[in-house]
């Protein structure tokens, strides 16, 4: 797997299908699986993305749980500022960061990494190249760490359910100030 991202043309391709500039919704599939008009179609995906119900497509780098096997879910307490915002977007091993309030911590953080090992090396780093604030001067970091081999990912259409479900039940479901209709989760399902 490593030697493969190796070579520029494929990080290329990767980047463009990960981030979703590669991919597009087929909508013709979509209103021909569905059994409705291809502008009807058209028009309730616009109304799912522009309400931010859902996302453009993009498609999951598998291979990362391979190549980092460890998940590492972190609550810290870090100050607001560039520098850490920086460390945060820049950061390899830093997959998301999330600004939440929970006691003493500020921010959740989803890392990946190769091994324990390599986590403490990255953390010991990380403060000595003053990246991140000493632990003396700000509340102590609480970690979890996880196998990504016992993890399901990706799972996006299960809130749908959920959802339709309610909406089966003659409940109202708005989004967004976006009303869901039988279509809309039809198209959700089928996203």
């Amino acid at each position: 797997m490593s030697e493969l991202l190796n070579d520029n043309v494929n990080l290329d391709l990767l980047e463009n299908i990960c981030s979703g500039t590669g991919l597009s919704i087929n909508i013709s599939a979509l209103s021909h699986s569905l059994k409705k008009h291809r502008n009807t179609v058209r028009d309730k995906v616009r109304g799912l993305i522009g309400h931010k119900i859902i996302n453009k497509p993009i498609y999951p780098f598998i291979h990362l749980y391979q190549e980092y096997p460890l998940l590492v879910i972190v609550r810290a307490d870090f100050p607001r500022n560039e520098k850490i915002e920086k460390f945060l977007i820049e950061d390899e091993h830093v997959f998301a960061a999330f600004r939440s309030k929970d006691g003493e911590y500020n921010t959740l953080l989803i890392e990946y990494h190769k091994d324990l090992y390599s986590y403490n090396l990255w953390r010991k780093a990380i403060v000595k190249e003053k990246r991140i604030p000493p632990r003396e001067t700000r509340y102590p970091a609480d970690a979890l760490f996880f196998s990504n081999k016992l993890i399901v990912k990706y799972q996006p259409h299960v809130p749908v359910y959920v959802m339709e479900e309610r909406f089966n039940k003659k409940q109202r479901i708005e989004i967004n100030g976006y009303e869901l209709d039988e279509l809309s989760f039809q198209i959700l399902k089928n996203f």
